[in-house]
């Protein structure tokens, strides 16, 4: 079953309890789920080589630039997810469920459900983005979907 952000009680969490160490021990789940995956594996491979470590270092600046604050050499995902000639919004489906299946496992409920969300949002935005790239119209529910969505 997959569970949205949106279903939880008292949703949107305020003010979860995120920590560097989660965030580092969430970037690192994801990572070794990736890694394993045979869909995501050969594509992200394909797109760093084995610098599994420098892919590491981005993604958990981006998560500490969202929650923490911590804006230090925070690398904008669009342009590297963009760059991925083989990545179709089946990966990002793919991507967002292993995501999802770690954030549940190391984080707290409140916090997991916060990291979701945005990662929820942020998949939207990819679609969107290999539509355009592809010069096709993206359906008008992903369109709706990241009006106003960061980043």
């Amino acid at each position: 079953m997959q569970l949205h952000a949106e279903e939880s009680t008292g949703f949107p969490p305020t003010n979860p309890p995120v920590t560097f160490v989660m965030i580092e021990r969430l970037v690192l789940d994801f990572c070794a789920r990736t890694q394993k995956d045979p869909v995501l594996a050969p594509v992200l491979s394909k797109a760093i080589g084995r610098d599994w470590d420098s892919l590491i270092r981005r993604i958990r600046r981006f998560w500490a630039a969202e929650f923490l604050e911590d804006s230090r050499g925070q690398d904008d995902p669009v342009p590297m997810h963009a760059s991925m000639k083989e990545l179709r919004p089946a990966h990002l489906d793919r991507g967002l469920e292993l995501f999802r299946q770690s954030a549940f496992r190391v984080c707290d409920r409140q916090s997991a459900f916060a990291f979701v969300t945005w990662a929820e949002r942020i998949t939207e935005q990819f679609k969107y983005t290999i539509f355009q790239q592809a010069g096709l119209t993206a359906p008008s529910e992903l369109r709706t979907a990241v009006q106003g969505v960061r980043p």
